[in-house]
Order: C-alpha cells, then sequence, then structure tokens
C-alpha cells in the first residue's frame, strides 16, 4: 500500500483553502477548463486539502489540472486519478485492506469487490462509442450483460448456473423508445426466488443502482405475466415470496395483496399446503391493516380480477 509522500507532487503545494486562490468565483473551475487562479497569476503547484485523517492532493500546470489527483486516508493511497491538459485520463483506486477497487481509463474500466473478486468491467469501441458491460458474480459466472449503440441497448440476465433468464431490448430510434421484453419462463420459475436476493447486491446497488433497480422491477413484472397465464401458479409464488429472507420482498408481497384484495386467494391456498415453520397469521393482520387503510383512502381503486 503506497503512503503519502509530499516529496513526490509538484511544487510548491498549498492549502486549497488559501484565500488567495480563486475558488469563489462561484465557477466549476476545471471542469468548464477555467483556469485556476494564484494570486492573479495561472496556478502551478499542487493543493492540498486536509480533513482529520484524509488528504486529497490535486496537481496544477497553468491552471488546470495536469499530473495526479491523490486520495489518502491515514497516509494510505485509496485512489489516484491521472489528468492531461485538465482532462481525466486513466485512474485507480483501492480498499482499506489494500485490494485493487477499480481502474479505468477512456475506453475500458474494471471493480473489483474488497475480496479482490472482479465484478465489473466495460468496454467502448473508439469510432462508434459502442459498449459492452459485464456483470459477474463472485465466482466469476456472468450475472447480466449490457450491449449499447446508437440505436439499441440489449440487457440480458443470467441465473448463477448461466441460464438465460430474460432478455431487455431498448431502441432508440422511435419515439417513445420501444421496449421489448423476452422472458424465459421455465428458467424463471425455477429461480425466481432466489435471484431476488442477489450475492454482493449492496455491492451492486453502490455502484449500478439503476441496473439494479431495473432487473428487479423485471422480476416483478414477470409475475404479472404469470397472473395473466396462470392465476394458481401466480398464488403460489406470492405465497412462497411471503416467507423470502429479505424483508423489502415480503413488505412488497404484502403490499400487492393488500391493494389487490388478493388475501382470501391466499389464506384458501395456505390451507391447502400450509408451512408449519412459517407464521402467516402476522402476515394476515398486515396485510388486513394495510388493505384497511387502502379501502378507506382509495375505496374504488382497479385492481386485477382473481
Amino acid at each position: 500500500m503506497t503512503q503519502i509522500n509530499l516529496d513526490d507532487f509538484r511544487k510548491p503545494i498549498i492549502d486549497e483553502k488559501d484565500e488567495n486562490f480563486n475558488y469563489d468565483d462561484g465557477l466549476n473551475i476545471n471542469y468548464n477548463r477555467i483556469p485556476l487562479f494564484y494570486k492573479d497569476t495561472p496556478f502551478t503547484g499542487s493543493t492540498i486539502n486536509q480533513e482529520d485523517e484524509t488528504y486529497r492532493v490535486t496537481e496544477y500546470v497553468n491552471g488546470l489540472m495536469e499530473g495526479r489527483n491523490c486520495f489518502f486516508s491515514e497516509n494510505i493511497l485509496l485512489s489516484e486519478i491521472f489528468y492531461d491538459y485538465g482532462y481525466e485520463t486513466h485512474g485507480k483506486s483501492w480498499y482499506n485492506n489494500g485490494n485493487q477497487e477499480s481502474v479505468w481509463e477512456r475506453y475500458t474500466s474494471k471493480i473489483w469487490d474488497e475480496h479482490g473478486s472482479l465484478f465489473y468491467e466495460k468496454y467502448v469501441e473508439p469510432d462508434t462509442e459502442a459498449s459492452e458491460e459485464l456483470f459477474y458474480f463472485a465466482d466469476g459466472n456472468l450475472k447480466f450483460k449490457k450491449i449499447f449503440n446508437s440505436q439499441v441497448t440489449v440487457s440480458e440476465y443470467y441465473t448463477p448456473t448461466q441460464e438465460s433468464i430474460f432478455i431487455r431490448k431498448q431502441y432508440f430510434h422511435t419515439s417513445p423508445i420501444l421496449e421489448e421484453i423476452s422472458y424465459n419462463y421455465d428458467i424463471l420459475e425455477k429461480w425466481y426466488f432466489n435471484i431476488l436476493d442477489y450475492e454482493n447486491q449492496s455491492l451492486d446497488i453502490e455502484h449500478f443502482p439503476n441496473e439494479v433497480n431495473a432487473r428487479i422491477h423485471l422480476i416483478w413484472m414477470w409475475f404479472w405475466e404469470v397472473f395473466d397465464k396462470d392465476k394458481n401458479l401466480f398464488i403460489s409464488i406470492l405465497y412462497r415470496l411471503l416467507q423470502h429472507p429479505q424483508n423489502s420482498v415480503v413488505e412488497r408481497c404484502i403490499s400487492i395483496i393488500a391493494y389487490q384484495k388478493f388475501l382470501e386467494a391466499v389464506q384458501n391456498f395456505h390451507s391447502q399446503f400450509s408451512n408449519k415453520d412459517f407464521d402467516f397469521s402476522s402476515i394476515v393482520l398486515r396485510v388486513q391493516e394495510q388493505q384497511k387503510a387502502l379501502d378507506k383512502r382509495d375505496p374504488d381503486r382497479k385492481t386485477k380480477i382473481f
């Protein structure tokens, strides 16, 4: 692990809070490529910002970022971004345990978890800006991939055993944007319970919230396709998900049952296939409480016909 050594940075090194810098002009200095001035002169040297045990040191030439922008915590280097004439060119970051977190440049990037497992990489075609993004399980198997060009984005999602669960296509040359979803029903029926609780989900959420939310949303949309095809299968899925270890899944199922007034159907299923280890009575009370509030607030809401 690299430790901070101020001798490695361009001189002079000045506290970025120094009142002689022109930060107070209200402009985003380098993103607008407006030079940073020190005492009315484009600054060449390094700025340093210290907050408790953290430091950020940034190098400048003639007012523009040139060289390194480094972040240290407790004297250990955690990120290093390189600039050329004010433009970010490439960079690296590390976890507190010293393992590589990420490495990127203009057309490629990779991210690892803190244990050293690669879970994301991206490649961009320089001439067309077409890209491919790959997301991995901790064991290295593909979790999902996204291919993008100017016409269409294609996202394909996989089970831990590498079976495709669904493909999402979004066409950008239409107005409004056209979306197509192709579900693999047999695979989803087998895996829906587990894929709502992917390992590393918190890490996915941290780095790629839109991708995680889209994946989860499309799984829930598949349940409604099941409802249209086989209502008994839908109720069995709903009942099983009420026993899911992830509380957000259980809460969503309770909300669906309360809003759609499905409690009687779920109770009938429970009477036939009851799980002795499942506290169904508490679920019933929560559904009844929510449905009572909904009936009061929106008594004429449109519900599915079971």
